[in-house]
This record gives structure tokens, C-alpha cells and sequence, in this order.
């Protein structure tokens, strides 16, 4: 519980949507965003991913963790997926128990409302939701780490301006407010995450079934999921040695 923030937007949101008499809807939206974080909860403690802090926004959830980048992409992928999945579940639940009228026509509406909204809505390939993430493993698959996650950052832009053109509500403009901010510190960071992800090489031991040569010392062509041999001139230069003479330290 130590590690769950509430933003103080969301605060605000509740507030004003109780003022307004919508209980019941915050009932219902919000259990719908639980019920997903439990989603990438469940496989994150399976994983053993260390969580830093979950925090609770008007539009959804976010999990920070403290690990490493180059954990298996599939490990990536499947608890980026849960949250989706657990919430799709809790979809058939509902509609069981309205099939069986244990909850009436009006709640399933709102409920229905709700989970199709942030469904759709996190499936966006917009920093921090769902569908970056998923896009971002896509890419990884088939560009190098760097690029990739430059390539997410510059999607995130592209499809929210995209949003704010057609979408001009109040309300989307205060969570494209957060987003926009989310999608800073991405890019940001962007320098010093490349950073981490080659230390990471360098002073872990990663044992991936995949492996790739690169010319030189381009260590922005590396990759996750694979092992890098570097050919400078006529050597090959392992992984390690080679980061080891990009920061010339001796660990």
C-alpha cells in the first residue's frame, strides 16, 4: 500500500465528479482501473519485477519499477498485455452477472461505457499507456534498442497531436496535459536509459539464445534480446570488452 500515489488530478477528478452525484460511476471506473493494475501486478511478482510505485491518474494506472531494461522482452510483453486481459475478464464477469439480472441495465451501460473508453483509450501507442509499451516491444523485435525506443517516443507525439486535433474536449485536453508531460520525461531520459542499457551489458551477465555482429564500435545498433560480438579491422571484440573500452573503467 506504501508504494500506491495518488496524483493529486486524480484527487481533484473525484471530487468534482462526487460534487456532481457520480458515485456510482467513480464506483465503476475505478474498480475497472484496479482490476487492470492487478492485471500487470500479478505477472510482475510472478516475474520477481521489483515495483517502484504505482500511481493512480484520472485516466488509469502506471507501474514504475526498478529493474532492468534488458529483462526478456516476452516477460515485457506479457505484463503489458495482463492489464488488458484481467480487465477484458472482469467485462465477462459483469456481463454474467447482468445476464443472470443480478446487476441492472443501468450500471451494465455505465460499466460498459467505462471499460470499452479505457480499453480502446490505452491501446493508443501513446507514452506511458498500454499500447506504447506493446509497441515499443514490437520494435525492439526488429530495431535496435536506441532507435526503438526514439521511434515510440516520436509516435507518442505524432498520435497525440493527431488526438488533439479531433478530440477538443476539456477533459481530453487535461489528460493530454499529463501525457505530454509523460511523453517529456521520455524523451528526457532517453540519453541517459541508452546509458543504463549499456552499463547494464556491462556489468550483468545476460544469457540470450540470439546473437548479432556489428562493424566498429556502434554500440547504438545493440540490440535486447541478443548478444553482440564487435569486428574492429580484423578482431572480434567481445560484448563486455568492447563497452568495457567504451567507459574505460575496470569493474
Amino acid at each position: 500500500m506504501k508504494k500506491i500515489s495518488i496524483h493529486y488530478t486524480t484527487l481533484l477528478f473525484l471530487f468534482l465528479s462526487l460534487i456532481a452525484g457520480m458515485f456510482k460511476d467513480m464506483l465503476i471506473l475505478y474498480s475497472i482501473i484496479i482490476i487492470h493494475e492487478i492485471g500487470h501486478i500479478i505477472p510482475s511478482i510472478i516475474f520477481k519485477y521489483k515495483i517502484k510505485k504505482i500511481n493512480i491518474y484520472p485516466y488509469g494506472g502506471m507501474i514504475e519499477y526498478n529493474e532492468d531494461i534488458n529483462r526478456p522482452l516476452i516477460e515485457d510483453f506479457i505484463i503489458s498485455i495482463s492489464g488488458i486481459i484481467m480487465q477484458s475478464l472482469y467485462y465477462f464477469f459483469i456481463c454474467f452477472l447482468y445476464s443472470n439480472y443480478i446487476i441492472r441495465e443501468y450500471t451494465f451501460v455505465i460499466f460498459c461505457n467505462y471499460h470499452f473508453s479505457i480499453l480502446i483509450f490505452n491501446m493508443l501507442p501513446i507514452y506511458p499507456l498500454d499500447g506504447s509499451k506493446i509497441a515499443n516491444i514490437i520494435f525492439n523485435k526488429f530495431f535496435p534498442y536506441k532507435l526503438s525506443h526514439m521511434i515510440s517516443i516520436l509516435l507518442s507525439i505524432i498520435i497525440l497531436i493527431v488526438m488533439l486535433i479531433y478530440n477538443n474536449t476539456i477533459n481530453f485536453y487535461l489528460i493530454s496535459a499529463l501525457l505530454i508531460h509523460r511523453i517529456y520525461i521520455e524523451y528526457k531520459n532517453h540519453k541517459l536509459l541508452f546509458n543504463k542499457f549499456l552499463l547494464e551489458r556491462y556489468i550483468n551477465t545476460y544469457k540470450f539464445n540470439k546473437h548479432k555482429y556489428i562493424n566498429n564500435y556502434k554500440f547504438n545498433k545493440m540490440y535486447r534480446d541478443y548478444n553482440h560480438t564487435f569486428i574492429v579491422g580484423n578482431k572480434k571484440i567481445s560484448e563486455k570488452n568492447a563497452l568495457k573500452f567504451k567507459y574505460k573503467i575496470d569493474l
